[in-house]
């Protein structure tokens, strides 16, 4: 038995659905479905990388601290810290967070939390943040602003803070502080990735609503009496003729597949609506194959098409309904590294179906480019 396999047969075993062992471990959906798909190790086979050292000196600037990882000796980051005489190491967490205690002749002590991650060998001091369990006035404004820039580039309502976390659908709840920087960089990863859809994609998306909101909030809970899952790092629901997105706050790597299958939901819609792309999309499977329509389904029976030529699904949760099916594959299509996915015949035909249905129902047939989602298609004839 493979380690997927067998992180698969533990999990069920245990009766966790993939949200509810996220949950467990801290880390995210996705991060437990790259697992079984064998596209990644979980954390603890990444501790040797993870080890690191901290080497700080003093100059006229402040104190430059350098960050070396002790498996291969380079310098992974470097930060100037102005004005800072001393500086303490906390912690430094496999997400990439190092928090350390700082010393300023102006402000005194303060608890700093530095993303090494997320600004790599580059000195950046946006990276090193004062850390607040709870936004400060200033820093909400900051980002109320910084979210109202990307409302007015991309035509979205977007709630952060207190006017995310008023929204409640029946089955889920959204609870939690965060800090501020959490909710600015999820801003930028935002921002980075909607610059993906094309002009009028996003317009078109949010048509047959009367409304439409995209909220960012810490944390997304299920509520147990509904059945929903226990946890989760995006839905989408309607209220009132109202769309909602809602995303929990994450760094890029995440927020892409959570974006992008929340979205991928949306595009549904409009797809049904506007053409016959996905009528019969169930004549794509294996003829045996029924979806299964329970997250916690024991589906090991069809663990055949999950790799190889034969590969029909991106993983078990694809195989719950048509539509997570086609969000598994869509959120897979934009992210990198996914190629050899898409050499299987099947799911290169399902990939063909949802990119020829975008096209068709935004009205995109006549754009020459190649949208990100269809990057992993094969173009026969070039």
């Amino acid at each position: 038995m493979t380690l997927c396999e067998k992180l698969i047969d533990l999990r069920r075993k245990a009766g966790l659905s993939q949200e509810q062992m996220a949950q467990q471990l801290d880390v995210s959906r996705q991060a437990v479905s790259k697992w079984e798909r064998g596209e990644s190790l979980p954390d603890i086979a990444l501790l040797p990388e993870l080890s690191a050292a901290v080497t700080g000196y003093s100059g006229d600037s402040g104190m430059t601290l350098r960050l070396y990882l002790l498996s291969t000796g380079i310098c992974r980051s470097e930060v100037t810290l102005p004005g800072v005489d001393q500086a303490k190491l906390g912690c430094v967490t496999a997400d990439g967070k190092l928090y350390l205690l700082a010393h300023s002749t102006d402000a005194g002590w303060l608890i700093l939390r530095w993303h090494y991650d997320a600004f790599p060998a580059q000195s950046e001091t946006s990276c090193l943040v004062p850390y607040h369990d709870v936004p400060t006035a200033q820093e909400a404004a900051s980002s109320r602003a910084r979210a109202d820039k990307l409302e007015t580039t991309y035509g979205l309502d977007i709630r952060i803070g207190d006017e995310a976390l008023a929204v409640q659908p029946w089955d889920y709840s959204f609870s939690g502080t965060a800090p501020a920087d959490e909710t600015d960089w999820t801003l930028e990863a935002l921002d980075t990735l909607l610059r993906n859809f094309p002009e009028g994609f996003l317009s078109r998306l949010q048509s047959g609503w009367k409304s439409f909101s995209l909220c960012l909030v810490p944390k997304i809970q299920g509520t147990p009496a509904s059945g929903s899952l226990a946890s989760a790092q995006g839905l989408q629901f309607q209220q009132d003729d109202q769309c909602y997105v809602v995303l929990a706050l994450a760094p890029m790597e995440d927020l892409r597949y959570t974006l992008f299958h929340e979205f991928s939901h949306l595009i549904d819609t409009q797809v049904m609506n506007r053409c016959s792309a996905y009528d019969d999309w169930t004549d794509l499977n294996p003829q045996e194959f029924a979806y299964s329509l329970d997250v916690n389904a024991d589906m090991t029976p069809y663990k055949q098409y999950l790799t190889g030529t034969n590969r029909c699904f991106v993983d078990y949760y694809a195989m719950v309904n048509p539509a997570e099916d086609r969000a598994r594959i869509f959120e897979c299509a934009v992210n990198p590294g996914n190629g050899d996915m898409f050499t299987a015949p099947i799911l290169q035909q399902k990939l063909r179906r949802i990119c020829t249905g975008i096209r068709e129902a935004f009205e995109l047939e006549d754009r020459g480019e190649i949208f990100l989602w269809e990057q992993y298609l094969i173009r026969y004839g070039e």
